[in-house]
């Protein structure tokens, strides 16, 4: 039997989650081409998250044994790495958990600025201002291509 590694299991349970979710969307409007329904988006973002954990998966799994086993840890430092690496995809799930429940209450705009600005600071890129602005800068671009260019209504939220 096979001993899997951890990025094996996480990229295994988190494609069972995108599997689910591709089937819990199967019955949304895929649309056209020219006019995408409310379909289009869960069945693309649920396809590259399921081919990318079947990647991940395969990989560790077939590949990495023929390279080598893992390195060595020789130092205390990279046990707490290691373990701090581990805690910040927990932190992100959270995350999403959390928007999934404020989408339908605060809208796409608001949730989706607290998501990024969210996952930028889990993964400790650059500081707070930068991560503010990166997360207004990437909605505002997500809001007017998907609602204002292809008219794909996304939640508003309470406050309309």
């Amino acid at each position: 039997m096979i001993k899997l590694s951890a990025s094996a299991k996480g990229s295994l349970s988190i494609g069972i989650l995108g599997a689910i979710y591709l089937f819990n969307g199967r019955d949304l409007n895929l649309g056209s081409v020219t006019m995408p329904g409310e379909g289009f988006v869960p069945r693309i973002m649920g396809l590259f998250l399921l081919v990318c954990c079947i990647s991940l998966f395969l990989k560790e799994v077939f590949f990495l044994p023929l390279i080598g086993s893992e390195p060595e840890k020789n130092d205390q430092n990279d046990s707490r790495d290691e373990e701090e690496d581990t805690k910040r995809p927990q932190f992100l799930m959270v995350a999403l958990l959390i928007y999934s429940v404020a989408l339908p209450v605060l809208g796409f705009i608001l949730s989706t600025i607290g998501l990024m600005v969210a996952s930028l600071r889990i993964f400790e890129y650059r500081n707070w201002r930068w991560s503010f602005i990166i997360a207004v800068a990437t909605t505002a671009f997500t809001y007017l291509v998907f609602e204002k260019w292809l008219q794909i209504l996304f939640p508003t939220g309470l406050w309309g």
